[in-house]
């Protein structure tokens, strides 16, 4: 079983699908075809604008089109993901909390920001994109290229713990970050820009806790297969029409959030789906390695696109796309296997203290559970 006291990334390492016997085993499984659908949308996104930054593709209007669409809603779903069960935390203790988070979190974006930042750097004379060795020394104040998402889940789940342990309620809770996320427009928090993007995304990894005090996830996995195909064409040409709009025309910060929770719902919805059909299970397997396609996907999705270009002089569009986007969802994920079956897992996290007794992690998974009423 996956263990959701763990951030959205997080997961069970087995390969083959659990079969729906209880409520909660439901749960898992539509979430993990969610996370498949969020990777998918990430590691597309970025080959996608690497090509773009090359120059292979150009920037015209279908190209800001998918763009748009992407970005409109597709780290919004991985903030509400990290949300669903960030309860089952807020009953460890500061030192239990801050392990836990420093080893899932923090640690994973301290590596391969380095190590990503050093590759570029290697690189940089093949690409477009410059890389500056001092910005290393920033990653502390400063997250680099995609690790924003995890330096902001940081800040995130720091602030949920704290409000939770001094009192508040899920619906409290939620009420404060939907606070926070209202005053964007009126109330300046300086030039750290990490804290403005908490502001923005904290609404949804508190709506994710809401769901899940209410019991929705469940409702949501035992939905009728037509109402969720009807949901998820809904949401998605809900996006695609509002991001259908002519270069510059901005959404405002309400019709923005409208938008990325229509697109959430959408790809609920069709992970919903893709967990009762034959035959589509790698999409499962991508969210079980979401992490690891996460922090290396750019590396060597940068590195096929320079092979391709450099190597065999292609720049086929839709070669590229392809090879890019598989490689980059594929290599990552036989790397963790690989890491995995020679004992180098600390590539991706911290190796974890020796787990407690079964009685004794029993009593504080129990506990957790109650900070969840």
């Amino acid at each position: 079983m996956i263990d959701f006291s763990r951030f959205a990334f997080e997961q069970t390492r087995d390969s083959k699908p659990k079969v729906a016997v209880t409520e909660e085993r439901a749960r898992i499984t539509w979430v993990d075809y969610a996370r498949g659908v969020g990777i998918f949308l990430v590691v597309l996104g970025h080959v996608l604008r690497g090509l773009r930054s090359s120059e292979i593709i150009g920037g015209g209007s279908a190209f800001r089109f998918v763009d748009s669409w992407i970005y409109a809603f597709h780290m919004p779903l991985f903030f509400l993901l990290s949300g669903l069960f960030a309860g089952r935390r807020v009953g460890r203790s500061g030192g239990t909390f801050l392990r836990e988070i420093f080893g899932s979190i923090a640690y994973p974006y301290l590596v391969w920001s380095a190590l990503q930042t050093l590759m570029q750097f290697a690189l940089s004379r093949y690409t477009s994109n410059r890389v500056n060795l001092s910005e290393l020394a920033g990653i502390l104040v400063y997250p680099v290229m995609q690790f924003w998402f995890l330096y902001v889940l940081l800040l995130i789940y720091l602030g949920y713990y704290v409000l939770r342990r001094i009192g508040l309620g899920p619906l409290g809770t939620f009420g404060v970050f939907a606070a926070f996320w209202a005053t964007q427009g009126w109330v300046g928090l300086g030039g750290w820009w990490p804290i403005n993007l908490s502001r923005i995304h904290g609404i949804y990894f508190a709506m994710g806790a809401l769901v899940t005090r209410y019991g929705w996830t469940g409702r949501v996995g035992q939905a009728p297969s037509a109402t969720l195909a009807l949901f998820s064409a809904l949401g998605y040409g809900a996006v695609a029409a509002a991001v259908a709009r002519p270069p510059g025309d901005s959404l405002d910060s309400v019709s923005g959030l409208t938008i990325a929770l229509c697109g959430i719902t959408a790809s609920v919805a069709l992970a919903v789906l893709l967990s009762r059909m034959r035959g589509v299970d790698f999409v499962r397997v991508m969210g079980v390695y979401s992490l690891e396609i996460f922090v290396a996907h750019t590396i060597v999705s940068a590195g096929l696109r320079i092979a391709l270009v450099k190597g065999f002089s292609i720049h086929n569009t839709a070669a590229h796309v392809a090879i890019g986007t598989i490689g980059g969802i594929a290599l990552p994920e036989l790397l963790s296997r690989l890491c995995r079956r020679y004992h180098a897992e600390f590539l991706f996290r911290l190796p974890a203290r020796t787990e407690p007794p079964e009685n004794s992690r029993s009593a504080i998974d129990s506990t957790s559970q109650q900070a969840d009423r």
